[in-house]
């Protein structure tokens, strides 16, 4: 859900802003980061569940994206892409957001791979339309069945 096998923008962009992440700037950049995750898009009462338990922590932040911060972005995208190239199951990739030319370039080269765009539902589309999601993912599980 949401997340692409095209990497490089992300890691530039967060290589980029690597001091403040680490650093007591944290407080003032996660806003955006967290502004642009679309939690708002999340419908009642699921959004004030998520809200009341969504605690950042700066370290767990780092520890979550250490990899990213710490590998040259483009040795990390063709790390992405060597092991990306051994997918040989279907796989399904549900956005919240139109998927860039990068993105669907590599995900051409899957063998078997459904793309979609939920335009405006941010990065949890699986909760901001729960439902549609689980008849997505009940569909694609049968799908899989078939293929097999």
């Amino acid at each position: 859900m949401d997340q692409a096998t095209e990497v490089l923008p992300f890691a530039q962009m967060l290589r980029s802003i690597a001091p403040m992440l680490r650093g007591p700037a944290f407080t003032q950049v996660w806003p955006n980061i967290d502004k642009s995750l679309g939690l708002d898009r999340i419908p009642e009462p699921t959004r004030t569940l998520v809200l009341d338990t969504h605690k950042v922590e700066q370290d767990v932040v780092l520890g979550y994206w250490n990899q990213v911060l710490t590998t040259d972005p483009a040795e990390l995208q063709a790390w992405i892409d060597e092991n990306t190239a051994g997918i040989r199951v279907p796989c399904l990739a549900v956005f919240g957001r139109p998927v860039t030319d990068g993105e669907r370039e590599r995900f051409d080269r899957l063998p078997d791979v459904q793309v979609e765009e939920w335009l405006g539902d941010g990065h949890f589309v699986h909760l901001v339309d729960s439902r549609g999601f689980a008849t997505r993912l009940d569909a694609f599980v049968r799908y899989c069945e078939q293929a097999a």
